[in-house]
């Protein structure tokens, strides 16, 4: 990575790359309590001042929330919450078919973080897939006079001159994505950016958009021209000591907006399982499940990237070229693949954190899936909370008990059995010894009751759980949405994968099926 002055140091995780990926991993880690040291080859005074990725999806707004760093983006960033399509017109123009809401130094550490390729390559890990023949242009400038009615909304245009995509962004900026015909920008078969300018680019942009005119902008922030490569890793980890995450073990097109999103959820997904391992809450084999579940992902990633790629760089369907891509193919996609593309759809495939065998008792918790959003009523002053405010991202495991109505003695009584459970005690004496992480607790309850706050003896939960009235919540929705009835007891050992890294749901202490062995098998971290 370049030749540096050496100072020996000893860390627990060292991250190689300071992009989104190394960045979100080197946060998530110094939460959990461990020593981190991240390392780039670029000064750190240098800043990504243009250019680079910047669009943020629905899920890893979540996972930011989770962080506590979504308030500066949410300020500061351009929302986009219309996306419009435009097709050949009979004109031979385009018109608008559909709009919808939508320094050097040696560091010794136990683990290595590779944020960057050169970790990856060190490893002899080899990337796997092919790359496009499809040349494209990015260009940023101030939004420049025109008569085009969708030039704040993100747009896909398909027109008989070649494809383009808008990206609206902050201070009046814009981002064009532009399929370029030019085939003389090679070099050593690598594109070679000095063999076009910003403003030829631009002018292939302004023959797509006919009949809409625009003024040439003054001056053009930045721009680059790519091909797309869509490869993914052979394997994420090298002896489970180095891990790679981000543009290290996935590349493809940029036009769906997954790529940093990617990267930052890996790191997401990692940064838990390196803490508990370090701390020796979990054994080692819990790193497997890492690659287990984001190389797949980058693998759907991948082959939703070359569909949608096809698509989008496919002449569109016409009188003349009937075998071209129809607008409504092209929607289709778009549709579906939401769940997918914003992230919050993410199915992740059974192993030894994720159990679905009870799946059968809360049909609407999707065990694998990010925990649903829901808005409660705190017990303690009726105020509204989201119940992702209430499971951050900071390593421990949380219980969420949906208990039904907690004036019933039966009720009251199966939440305190469950509380003596021998995993919950154990776990309590477990960390008690620990210093200064997440307050000496390896995990954290919530509780959702109904049955109003009438003659609900809360004390004696909260005594229970170990929780407070701040952290018990009212909501008869949430019980009735998640569970086909009331007179069952969920339970499984599944990752929930919303806002803290892990949560193993122990939903809804509401019937007799006291099943105090199973949870003390569920709620063993190991």
């Amino acid at each position: 990575m370049g030749s540096l002055e050496l100072n020996e140091k000893w860390v627990d995780v060292l991250v190689v790359g300071s992009g989104p990926a190394g960045l979100m991993a080197c946060n998530a880690l110094t939460k959990m309590g461990l020593k981190v040291h991240i390392v780039d080859k670029r000064s750190v005074f240098s800043k990504v001042m243009v250019g680079q990725a910047d669009g943020l999806q629905p899920r890893t707004l979540e996972v930011l929330q989770s962080y506590g760093l979504l308030g500066r983006i949410l300020e500061e960033g351009n929302q986009m919450h219309i996306a419009a399509f435009y097709n050949p017109g009979p004109d031979g123009g385009i018109e608008v078919s559909f709009s919808t809401t939508c320094s050097d130094k040696r560091s010794t550490s136990r683990w290595l973080l590779g944020a960057h390729s050169w970790v990856r390559k060190q490893c002899g890990i080899a990337m796997e897939g092919e790359q496009s023949e499809d040349i494209w242009g990015v260009i940023d400038f101030k939004v420049p006079e025109t008569n085009f009615p969708d030039i704040r909304n993100r747009c896909m245009v398909h027109s008989t001159n070649g494809s383009c995509m808008i990206i609206p962004r902050e201070e009046e900026k814009v981002r064009f994505y532009i399929q370029l015909e030019e085939k003389n920008v090679m070099t050593d078969g690598r594109v070679d950016k000095n063999k076009i300018s910003a403003l030829k680019i631009f002018e292939v942009t302004r023959k797509q958009m006919l009949p809409y005119k625009f003024a040439i902008p003054e001056e053009f922030e930045w721009f680059t021209i790519y091909i797309i490569g869509q490869r993914v890793a052979s394997r994420f980890s090298h002896h489970d000591r180095v891990f790679i995450v981000g543009d290290a073990c996935h590349t493809h097109s940029p036009k769906a907006g997954l790529g940093m999103n990617a990267s930052m959820n890996d790191s997401h997904n990692l940064a838990w399982k390196i803490a508990h391992v370090m701390k020796g809450y979990a054994k080692a084999s819990l790193l497997q499940t890492y690659e287990l579940e984001r190389r797949q992902y980058a693998l759907d990633l991948i082959n939703f990237d070359k569909k949608f790629a096809r698509l989008f760089t496919g002449k569109p369907k016409t009188e003349i070229d009937m075998d071209g891509v129809s607008h409504e193919e092209f929607l289709h996609v778009y549709q579906t693949s939401a769940g997918f593309t914003t992230g919050i759809g993410i199915h992740y495939a059974e192993s030894q954190i994720t159990d679905a065998t009870y799946q059968s008792l809360a049909t609407n918790l999707i065990i694998g899936q990010r925990f649903v959003p829901h808005i409660f009523l705190r017990a303690a002053d009726a105020h509204p909370v989201e119940i992702h405010d209430l499971i951050p991202s900071d390593g421990r495991f949380k219980i969420l008990i949906f208990s039904g109505d907690t004036t019933r003695v039966e009720v009251i009584q199966k939440i305190v059995v469950l509380s003596e459970s021998h995993s919950l005690s154990h776990a309590r004496r477990h960390v008690a010894s620990e210093r200064n992480w997440l307050t000496n607790n390896l995990m954290e309850g919530c509780c959702s009751r109904s049955g109003g706050s009438e003659g609900t003896k809360s004390d004696e939960i909260n005594v229970s759980m170990h929780a407070t009235r701040s952290r018990m919540m009212e909501s008869e929705e949430a019980v009735s949405s998640c569970f086909p009835s009331s007179s069952i007891i969920f339970e499984s050992k599944s990752v929930n994968h919303a806002t803290t890294p892990v949560i193993h749901s122990l939903a809804a202490a509401l019937s007799m099926r006291g099943s105090n062995r199973r949870c003390q098998k569920r709620l063993n971290p190991t």
